[in-house]
C-alpha cells in the first residue's frame, strides 16, 4: 500500500512540474522515461522514512506483517 502510495504521490508531482515548466512538448520520450523513472526511483529510497520517522505508518506496517 505504501509503495502505491509513493508512486502515485511520485507521479502527480512530475506531471505538476513538467505542466508548470510547459515543457512537455519539447521532451523526447527518451528524456520523459527517464525523468519519470529517475523521480519514481528517488520516492522509493525515500519511502523507508515514512516508515521510521512517522509513528502511525510504522503502527500500520507492523499490524500488517503481525496479521500475515
Amino acid at each position: 500500500m505504501i509503495l502505491n502510495v509513493v508512486l502515485v504521490i511520485g507521479l502527480i508531482i512530475l506531471a505538476l512540474i513538467l505542466y508548470q515548466l510547459n515543457s512537455v512538448d519539447g521532451l523526447s520520450t527518451n528524456e520523459f522515461i527517464s525523468i519519470a523513472i529517475s523521480f519514481v526511483c528517488g520516492l522509493l529510497l525515500l519511502a523507508p522514512l515514512f516508515l521510521i520517522f512517522v509513528p502511525g505508518m510504522r503502527a500500520l506496517f507492523y499490524e500488517r506483517v503481525r496479521r500475515e
